[in-house]
C-alpha cells in the first residue's frame, strides 16, 4: 500500500464499499454496467479522495506478509491485518485463478 490513511477514513471506505455490492460482487446483475460502477466509484472518491480498487488491495493484502526487521516492518503488518480483517467481507469474491502454460512439461 502507497500510504497509511486514518483509521476513520480507512472504515468510512470500507463502509461505503460494503454498502455498494454493484463493485466487488461478480454476480450482481449489474456488475458489468460500467457507467454504474463509474458513478459508484466517483461517489466515494467525493467522500474519500481515492478511486483505487478495494478488491486490488485486499488481494495485496490477504498475501502472506514478507519477514524483514524493523518498526516499520512490524507497523506496515499490523496495518495489513488490520484492513485484511476489515476487507474480509470481500473473500467470497475473490476469484483463484488458474495459470495454463503452453510449455510442454518436461520429465
Amino acid at each position: 500500500m502507497a500510504s497509511v490513511w486514518p483509521d476513520g477514513q480507512t472504515m468510512k471506505l470500507i463502509e461505503m464499499l460494503q454498502a455498494r455490492p454493484i463493485l466487488y460482487n461478480t454476480e450482481h446483475p449489474k456488475y458489468h454496467d460500467r457507467d454504474m460502477k463509474r458513478a459508484n466509484y466517483q461517489e466515494i472518491a467525493a467522500e474519500v479522495g481515492t478511486e483505487e480498487s478495494l478488491r486490488t488491495q485486499y488481494s495485496k493484502v490477504r498475501r502472506p506478509a514478507k519477514s524483514g526487521s524493523g518498526a516499520a516492518t512490524t507497523k506496515g503488518r499490523e496495518t495489513a491485518k488490520k484492513i485484511r480483517e476489515l476487507l474480509s467481507f470481500l473473500e467470497p469474491f475473490m476469484l483463484k485463478r488458474t495459470s495454463i502454460s503452453n510449455l510442454l512439461e518436461v520429465r
